[in-house]
């Protein structure tokens, strides 16, 4: 038996809605639920910690550096899970488990932020833009089959 992370119901394994490794909801009710809470953000930002260090490493102290940063940063917890994605995906680093969450808080979570605020502005900029600033533009290339040089498919960008 296992319980919902939401509501705490007691539900077989079998029944129960696995959200990530070891976190069971009952009902997609409770899914939504629980996904809008900030114990969901914490336990996702442990999850991927946990993944990224291999689950080799000290689970405990993982939480306690989560919990560290949160209390005397006052670091939300959905900004420390922007921040561990932004600091895999998008600057590329690798675990190291000498240092655990350390590596990662507080110098990228400055710079996740200002990522963020620019993914937003770029949004808006999107979301508000007139036809008149979005114009497609068609380009033709010609292939000549039997002309196998690479310069070929040389485009001019200014003809553009």
């Amino acid at each position: 038996m296992v319980s919902c992370r939401y509501c705490q119901k007691k539900i077989n394994p079998d029944d129960a809605i696995e959200l990530f490794d070891r976190h069971y909801v009952c009902s997609d009710a409770c899914r939504i639920a629980y996904e809008q809470t900030d114990m969901y953000d914490k336990d996702k930002l442990l999850d991927i910690a946990w993944n990224l260090c291999g689950k080799t490493g000290d689970f405990i102290r993982l939480k306690s550096q989560a919990e560290y940063y949160h209390s005397e940063y006052k670091y939300k917890y959905s900004g420390m899970l922007y921040t561990i994605n932004y600091w895999s995906n998008i600057e590329g680093n690798s675990w190291n488990d000498a240092y655990g969450l350390g590596q990662i808080f507080p110098q990228y979570y400055e710079k996740a932020l200002k990522y963020w605020h620019n993914q937003q502005e770029l949004k808006k900029k999107c979301r508000t833009a007139s036809s008149e600033e979005i114009k497609p533009k068609t380009v033709t290339v010609g292939v000549n089959i039997a002309n196998r040089r690479a310069n070929r498919f040389k485009i001019n960008i200014e003809d553009l």
